[in-house]
């Protein structure tokens, strides 16, 4: 006898959060609630990660360890603000961070989104280490750190942020941001691919430039269009200018301003000889040129 078919959907049951599913396991049919559908789903995929540098490897500015013991924003490990913190990247690859705050109030370490997120999103991280009062986000709508994973719920934020009391320090393996209200599994991103995105926001050029001077010297390079706007500039340390059958070494402390023009052009204020004509820039080992494009709005 043939099975009766259902042709209208209003009569089947609708699903609910405690609701029983059947889930083939390989050997046969388990039943189980959505929920732990959910959290085994989890368990087994990742979402993707929406921070940059969330292991923090890529550390352009080479310091290792970064201090700021002021209300002001800096930028530490590759897209990673500090207030009032000190930041240590560590041999194990993890990386502590320390309240530099001398009174009852609270030090940052954040990251700061391009975009905003309008829907539910989550907020994870490892700790290896804590001492002290620290908050995942904040003390207000956060949580309190503990030494292992944790995880924080939120909904329209503009950073990912960890709040620190005077006197408090963590050490963290990683940190991730994903859409929905469950925390995945972290899978750590590719260096090479992460450097790259990294530099859209900072980096240094280091490698020889090509050019021309007339009243002034002009400067161009092909990184300056991949940035995620247009970048402050530095120079630092020293340089060689080479030119028709001469050469001349200078310090970018002592050139004057250094400045981009509106072609995307860098533009130096110097003059190596009275004739116009092309040149190239060489850095010495100590020189470099510095494109800052990080969002500092706190």
């Amino acid at each position: 006898m043939a099975g009766k078919q259902v042709t209208e959907l209003d009569t089947l049951p609708s699903f609910t959060d405690t609701s029983l599913l059947p889930v083939h396991n390989g050997a046969g049919l388990k039943k189980g609630t959505l929920s732990q559908l959910t959290d085994y789903m989890a368990e087994r995929f990742s979402n993707p990660n929406l921070l940059l540098n969330s292991n923090f490897r890529v550390d352009q500015r080479g310091y290792g360890t970064y201090s700021n013991n002021t209300t002001k924003p800096t930028y530490t490990l590759d897209r990673w603000m500090s207030i009032n913190t000190k930041v240590v990247y560590n041999i194990d690859g993890t990386v502590t961070i320390t309240s530099l705050a001398t009174t009852n109030t609270s030090a940052w370490f954040k990251q700061i989104l391009a975009h905003q997120i309008r829907g539910t999103c989550t907020l994870s991280c490892n700790i290896t280490a804590v001492t002290g009062n620290a908050y995942l986000f904040n003390q207000t709508k956060g949580k309190k750190i503990v030494k292992g994973l944790n995880t924080v719920t939120l909904s329209l934020l503009n950073e990912a942020s960890i709040e620190l009391k005077q006197g408090a320090s963590i050490t963290i393996e990683w940190i991730k941001l994903e859409k929905g209200s469950k925390a995945t599994t972290y899978v750590a991103p590719n260096y090479a691919e992460e450097l790259q995105k990294c530099m859209m926001y900072y980096k240094q050029l280091q490698a020889s430039l090509n050019g021309y001077f007339t009243t002034q010297t002009y400067i161009s390079s092909d990184e300056l269009s991949n940035m995620r706007t247009k970048p402050t500039i530095k120079g630092a340390g020293s340089f060689w200018l080479y030119y028709w059958a001469s050469y001349k070494k200078y310090n970018f402390s002592s050139v004057g301003e250094i400045s981009l023009t509106e072609y995307n052009e860098i533009t130096i204020l110097l003059t190596p000889d009275s004739t116009t004509q092309n040149c190239t820039l060489v850095f010495d080992t100590d020189g470099y040129i510095e494109l800052d494009a990080e969002i500092y709005a706190a």
